[in-house]
């Protein structure tokens, strides 16, 4: 049986990802100037394994869902193309992950336990940051939604413990869009807590500081409507373990709601 923890490996790459479908139509300048960043970094990402959490996959009420399924596969409909991806799970990794807090973090499983048809639906919000990068194993974590704050960060540290001592190379990616009531004629109104969340985040990336992540008032989080909130904390723990320092290379507010992309 192989022994996945000899020697302590540095972890190659961290990233902030939108997931909005304008980053594979590029209907705009905007949308164009930002896709083309994300392939110039993830493009050059020669990880073996990339870890994801995305706010669209599977989401429980109360704890961390790690996908133990031997593959994933899907596809998803934008308006100029589907498209389509295929990984192979890296279930080492993910049990140890999902092994990390029994109190919080749990394995889930799909249809079978191996062989083809043991294959988790990959989600809108995984499968567009997947784009940019090229082959490579995959795990899955869905966000979770509880605003049990500390719990999270927590287990942002202990996430970049486990992946920066694993033995094959990983990156990170955190799947995340900005606030979405950027506009009125949007499809969840307009709000001025939109520009207030996505502000203070940009403060927090420019700064390298994010620890006022926890700090965030509850009435901003539901007046901008982020999908990204929970993920800022776990990537806030996560970052702080590491001593890493994200780079932000792109912001813009497509219509209603906000894209951020940023690197380490």
């Amino acid at each position: 049986m192989p022994v996945h923890f000899l020697l302590p490996m540095v972890l190659k790459a961290t990233y902030w990802i939108p997931h909005g479908d304008e980053l594979i139509d590029l209907p705009n300048k905007d949308s164009r100037e930002m896709a083309k960043r994300i392939s110039e970094s993830a493009g050059r990402d020669k990880s073996e394994v990339r870890v994801i959490i995305s706010p669209h996959g599977l989401g429980l009420s109360r704890n961390i869902g790690v996908i133990m399924t031997e593959h994933f596969a899907g596809s998803f409909k934008v308006a100029t193309r589907t498209i389509r991806g295929k990984y192979r799970n890296d279930r080492v990794l993910a049990g140890v992950i999902a092994d990390s807090n029994p109190e919080i973090v749990e394995r889930v499983t799909f249809a079978t336990g191996s062989g083809p048809k043991s294959t988790f639906p990959i989600d809108f919000g995984t499968l567009i940051p997947l784009q940019f990068f090229p082959r490579g194993d995959v795990v899955m974590i869905g966000q979770p939604r509880f605003n049990r704050r500390e719990e999270l960060v927590k287990f942002g540290g202990a996430l970049f413990k486990i992946l920066d001592k694993y033995n094959r190379q990983v990156s990170m990616v955190f799947s995340a869009d900005m606030a979405h009531t950027h506009a009125v004629d949007g499809p969840y109104g307009y709000s001025a807590d939109a520009k207030v969340y996505d502000g203070s985040v940009q403060d927090m990336f420019r700064l390298n500081n994010f620890s006022r992540s926890t700090e965030i008032e509850e009435s901003i989080i539901n007046g901008a409507k982020p999908d990204s909130y929970w993920n800022l904390l776990i990537m806030f723990g996560f970052l702080h373990a590491g001593g890493i320092k994200l780079h932000m290379e792109y912001y813009y507010v497509e219509h209603y709601f906000g894209m951020l992309f940023a690197h380490s």
